[in-house]
């Protein structure tokens, strides 16, 4: 007996059962839109973030102006130092801290 054959009538077997078949589809159906339910309302809007911009180049202030610029991140404040946006956090003047590192040009 040959793998593709024995493949098509495990198939058979498996899509000729109902229960099996109302398990593999209606479980999958059911779970897809009764699990996300409790989260439906859990977006994330407006989180307020501060932004530490190591590199202080035109594409980094670019990135800060395109971050602020989406309607789920605020951009309270850009620090130069993590110690500043780490005080900040722990004020809990902001939710997150965003990172830009110092990039050496390659030219």
């Amino acid at each position: 007996m040959s793998f593709l054959k024995l493949l098509q009538g495990e198939a058979k077997l498996i899509f000729s059962d109902i229960a099996i078949v109302l398990t593999i589809i209606g479980g999958v159906l059911f779970y897809s839109f009764l699990y996300p339910q409790p989260y439906a309302k859990e977006s994330v809007s407006a989180l307020s973030v501060s932004v530490v911009d190591l590199d202080r180049s035109d594409v980094s202030r670019q990135i800060i102006y395109e971050l602020n610029a989406t309607p789920q991140v605020d951009v309270v404040q850009v620090d130069m130092s993590q110690k500043d946006a780490l005080e900040a956090l722990e004020a809990t003047n902001v939710k997150a801290i965003i990172i830009i590192p110092h990039i050496l040009n390659a030219t």
